[in-house]
Order: C-alpha cells, then sequence, then structure tokens
C-alpha cells in the first residue's frame, strides 16, 4: 500500500519541478496597430507562437534562465528582447518597425519589400497606392 502513495507523490513532485512559464502579450507596430500573424519564438528551441488578429499570443515553455524572445513578421524588422525564465508568467508587448527597402533589381526576399518607382501601373488604385508609398 506504501508503495501505491509513493508513486502518485513522485509523479506529482517531478510534474511540480517541471514547472513551465507562460509568456504572453501582443505585437503592434510604432503607431500601435494591430500585427496579425508576426512569429514569437524563443531563440534556439521550438516553443513559440503566432499572434491573433487582435494582436495578442500566448504560449508555455519548459526553458529556464535568460532566454532571447525573437520577434518576426514580413515587412517589419525583427526584434529580440532578452527575458529570464523562472516559471512565473511573463507579459511583454512588442512594438515592430516597419521595413521598406526601395530597389531597381527584381531581387528580394521574404522579409524585404521592394517597390519599383519608374513602373507605370495601368489602373488608378495602383497608381494611388505608389504616390502615397513614395510621398513619405
Amino acid at each position: 500500500m506504501k508503495k501505491l502513495v509513493i508513486l502518485p507523490a513522485s509523479l506529482i513532485l517531478v510534474l511540480v519541478s517541471q514547472a513551465q512559464t507562460k509568456i504572453s502579450g501582443t505585437v503592434s507596430d510604432m503607431k500601435s496597430h494591430i500585427v496579425a500573424g508576426a512569429s514569437i519564438q524563443i531563440k534556439g528551441s521550438y516553443d513559440g507562437a503566432v499572434s491573433d488578429s487582435t494582436s495578442h499570443f500566448n504560449f508555455k515553455s519548459f526553458e529556464k534562465g535568460t532566454q532571447t524572445i525573437v520577434v518576426s513578421n514580413i515587412g517589419f524588422k525583427s526584434v529580440e528582447q532578452v527575458i529570464e525564465l523562472k516559471g512565473e508568467p511573463i507579459e511583454i508587448n512588442f512594438a515592430l518597425k516597419e521595413e521598406v527597402k526601395f530597389d531597381q533589381t527584381n531581387k528580394g526576399n521574404l522579409n524585404t519589400v521592394y517597390l519599383d518607382k519608374d513602373a507605370k501601373p495601368t489602373d488608378k488604385a495602383t497608381q494611388l497606392v505608389i504616390a502615397a508609398v513614395f510621398s513619405f
């Protein structure tokens, strides 16, 4: 009978010692607009989440100690933030800066938006968008 009591008590002790840290927060741009679909991840691990349509995210991690959270999204500069994971909930909010690069070539990658200011768009909506982009 004592063995039956010791086994569940041992399992509870192991589960408590393996406490997870809940990490939650929001991702916005520099003007406090919602950024949905941003990737939030603990660098070097598989722990992370994606911001929802209201810019919120949350996930749990077994990682401990000093860790780096990386936040990225297409069209924005990636942000890294060092945090200390101690098993206690953490709330952290991120503001991403837009990344727009102008280039005359057709080269590019998924993190960069390239616009050709010499393009001759045929529809009025495209002309207005290009005019607005190049006026700032």
